[in-house]
């Protein structure tokens, strides 16, 4: 719905927020693991960022990232957590507008490249991240807590 992009707001999430996250987060990462109990801790530790979409009717999506703390990335690597859009609202264009703020915040805070990982089976997600301009760096045999492949994509920022 072309609409509904221009009726979004994206703003920094606050403690206010969890109930959201954590609800979003089980019912989008069930089939991984618990992330519904993995990323609050995230959100709590002051080391991640997370922004929230919202429209009139509430909020529709997050997306969570965390600047690399010396992990063989490089300085001035993030990774993008976690990003989950409401069922009802998905392929309406807030995933794209959750990564586009992130992008501007890392860039903000003189990010150059970020990195995220997707599961290998998540072709939306995949399709959203290449249009994006992320790209393939490796796969990770059993990544995710339940033991599902992933992909590990990049992006460098450029000024």
């Amino acid at each position: 719905m072309p609409g509904l992009r221009s009726s979004l707001t994206i703003r920094m999430a606050d403690s206010g927020d969890l109930p959201f996250v954590c609800d979003l987060s089980r019912r989008a990462f069930r089939r991984y693991g618990r992330y519904e109990e993995i990323l609050p801790r995230w959100f709590i530790s002051g080391l991640s960022m997370v922004v929230l979409a919202e429209t009139r009717r509430g909020p529709v999506g997050f997306a969570m990232m965390a600047r690399m703390a010396d992990q063989g990335e490089g300085p001035g690597t993030a990774e993008i957590m976690a990003i989950a859009v409401e069922p009802a609202t998905q392929g309406q264009g807030v995933g794209h507008a959750l990564m586009e703020a992130l992008e501007k915040k890392a860039r903000e805070a003189s990010i150059r490249r970020l990195i995220l990982h997707t599961a290998t089976d998540n072709m939306a997600a995949k399709a959203l991240f290449s249009r994006l301009g992320f790209s393939v760096a490796e796969a990770r045999k059993g990544f995710y807590p339940q033991g599902q492949d992933a992909l590990m994509m990049y992006k460098v920022l450029s000024d």
